[in-house]
């Protein structure tokens, strides 16, 4: 044809609508519209030329057809609907087959031998491109079957995350009760060892425990007066030694006995206002730190060792004054 277009012959368009017809009637019913157009389309070609279909290309395409369904045999059930299809499409083939042996054996075949090279290199490259379609559409068939088959697994990742989370809640609950069973095992070695021993006496609490009302540690009281007899014997000392370190001269005895003899006029020391000053500023420091120091002691025994007013009851009763 002028356009390059690749017209078949009456035999490959018979061979074709043959394999057309056979994947259609594995799908589909037989009173298909398409499967009953077919039928009819093939009954009209064979009837026109005279021939009967190629028992070769049947078989060869039992043997893919048959290879197929074990393939989907070995991924899916007996009832899934490919499974299904499948083992049609071979009882197709093997019954086409059947009529097609018997229908060569009782008639001679009339059908033309090509001999023209560029149709027999046409039907071979048909050939080869019809294995090729079939081989991807096997292809295709276990890429959508892992499709489904993802797909699945995505849709069903919910109900895994679910039943993750309840193992989870019954590791947890499974091991607080192995802890609580391992110490109740503990708990009862512990009784057994003592009932061996003898010594399983049991302890009834017949009174809650009160408080005590004094501390008995540390002892207060011997600690103040430790601290006033350290305090007044530090003082002591420290004069003493004071007193000893000291070479000056104070008064007319220590002159005389320094001198050897007697002054003749000893004149006091005679204050001035500076002094009387420094008197006084000395007396009201010594005032305010004697009231600090009692301010503090009074605070430490109120806080630290007993309340003043429990204290002031406390003397009034050891002394019998109440």
């Amino acid at each position: 044809m002028p356009s390059g277009e690749v017209v078949l012959s009456d035999v490959d368009r018979l061979k074709a609508l043959q394999s057309e017809y056979r994947r259609k009637a594995a799908l589909y019913r037989d009173n298909h519209p398409d499967v009953v157009r077919l039928a009819r389309e093939i009954k009209a070609l064979e009837t026109e030329l005279g021939v009967q279909a190629d028992v070769d290309d049947l078989r060869e395409q039992l043997q893919e057809a048959q290879r197929h369904l074990a393939e989907l045999q070995g991924r899916y059930k007996d009832s899934h609907h490919e499974v299904v299809a499948s083992q049609r499409l071979v009882a197709q083939l093997q019954e086409s087959i059947r009529v097609a042996g018997a229908s060569k054996s009782k008639a001679p075949n009339n059908a033309p031998q090509p001999d023209n090279p560029a149709y027999i290199l046409l039907d071979t490259q048909l050939n080869a491109t019809n294995s090729e379609i079939r081989s991807l559409e096997g292809k295709l068939v276990e890429l959508r079957d892992k499709i489904s088959h993802y797909e699945g697994l995505i849709q069903r990742a919910p109900d895994v995350e679910k039943d993750y989370q309840a193992l989870l809640r019954d590791y947890a609950n499974a091991t607080a009760k192995y802890q609580d069973i391992k110490a109740k095992q503990r708990e009862a070695a512990v009784s057994k060892n003592l009932e061996q021993e003898q010594k399983g006496e049991r302890f009834t609490l017949i009174e809650p425990p009160a408080l005590p009302l004094d501390p008995v540690s540390p002892n207060r009281p011997a600690i103040l007066f430790l601290g006033f007899v350290l305090a007044a014997g530090a003082g002591l000392g420290f004069a003493l030694v004071k007193e000893a370190m000291d070479g000056s001269v104070h008064g007319v005895r220590e002159l005389t006995a320094v001198m050897g003899a007697a002054p003749l006029v000893a004149i006091p020391y005679i204050e001035n206002a500076q002094d009387i000053q420094q008197h006084r500023r000395a007396w009201q420091i010594s005032m305010a730190a004697g009231l600090t120091a009692g301010a503090l002691f009074l605070f430490y025994l109120h806080f630290f060792y007993k309340p003043l007013d429990v204290l002031y009851f406390v003397i009034v009763n050891k002394l019998g004054l109440n």
